[in-house]
């Protein structure tokens, strides 16, 4: 399941999966930001498990609003395809 949520002009997307032998859920968000340009894209997992998915997905949800809140580091930016200089060609 994935869930998005606006935030303080950014976006977090929380998602969950069903672990192995379906004894419970984990849960991991990322952080996109754009400048207009460009996105910028950070991950974080969270180390727990959750007994149902609903709460995999609030969790994730709730550290992201905390990371943006305490700020972090921005770890990926992804550039829009027309841009010239990131044609392959190039």
């Amino acid at each position: 399941m994935v869930e998005r949520q606006q935030y303080r002009g950014k976006v977090i997307e929380a998602r969950s999966n069903k672990l192995r032998g379906g004894l419970g859920w984990d849960a991991a968000f990322c952080v996109e930001e754009t400048d207009g340009s460009s996105i910028m894209f950070t991950p974080f997992s969270l180390p727990d498990v959750f007994l149902t998915e609903k709460e995999a997905i609030g969790a994730a949800l709730q550290a992201g609003r905390k990371q943006i809140d305490a700020g972090f580091v921005r770890r990926f930016v992804i550039e829009p395809e027309s841009n010239p200089e990131n044609s392959l060609g190039h």
